[in-house]
């Protein structure tokens, strides 16, 4: 073979394996980009769950503190009308007609009760906070127990409780705030026994007195 014929197999050669090497690099490229395109979806596809994920409970949150927000003006009426609320056990009496002073007076106290036994059905359905829910409800079943139930009326027991309400009433509206203000809630305190005896302590407070207690 001469040196031309080797020149032309050298060439010919050299030109398949680089159409070989080209394809094969190609088909690798190819590869690794479709790779790279897959996992640049599926990261995608999680980020945009994981959006998805916080936005609904950023929403959540914001439903909460709006609905905490009504609770308190619904907590702020009850706490100002508790001194009246046990009006509401004078059956029979001229107070329950509305056309007297005395009788619209009550019937007011009984239409803030109903209010606030409304929400504690549907307000406090969407507050993000089982531990504020649960205050909520047990201040409703104060004011019940305090409208309805058996204790007497001018009597120590009695005053004792209207104090022990109204107590507990700022605790629920200091805790309600700070939830709206995305701030953690006052410690735990178990509401009070209406009827615990004279001797077993006085009106209730917080078993640690949340920030400005005094100043409200």
């Amino acid at each position: 073979m001469d040196s031309w014929t080797d020149t032309l197999v050298y060439a010919l050669v050299t030109a398949i394996a680089a159409g070989v090497g080209a394809w094969v690099g190609g088909g690798l490229t190819l590869k690794t980009q479709k790779k790279l395109a897959k996992e640049d979806r599926q990261a995608q596809t999680a980020f945009t769950a994981e959006q998805r994920i916080l936005d609904q409970r950023e929403q959540r949150a914001g439903i909460s503190r709006n609905a905490a927000a009504d609770l308190l003006q619904t907590v702020a009426t009850l706490w100002r009308a508790v001194p009246d609320l046990p009006m509401l056990r004078e059956e029979g009496s001229l107070a329950r007609q509305t056309v007297t002073p005395l009788g619209a007076r009550r019937e007011r106290v009984r239409e803030v009760l109903d209010a606030y036994r409304h929400d504690m059905r549907t307000t406090l359905l969407v507050l993000a906070d089982d531990e504020l829910a649960g205050r909520c409800r047990a201040l409703g079943v104060l004011a019940a127990e305090l409208a309805y139930g058996g204790i007497e009326r001018d009597s120590a027991i009695m005053n004792r409780a209207l104090g022990d309400i109204e107590n507990y009433s700022k605790f629920v509206s200091i805790s309600l705030s700070r939830l709206v203000e995305g701030k953690p809630l006052p410690e735990h305190t178990d509401p009070p026994n209406l009827r615990r005896s004279m001797g077993d302590g006085d009106t209730w407070q917080p078993e640690i007195l949340p920030d400005k207690w005094d100043q409200i």
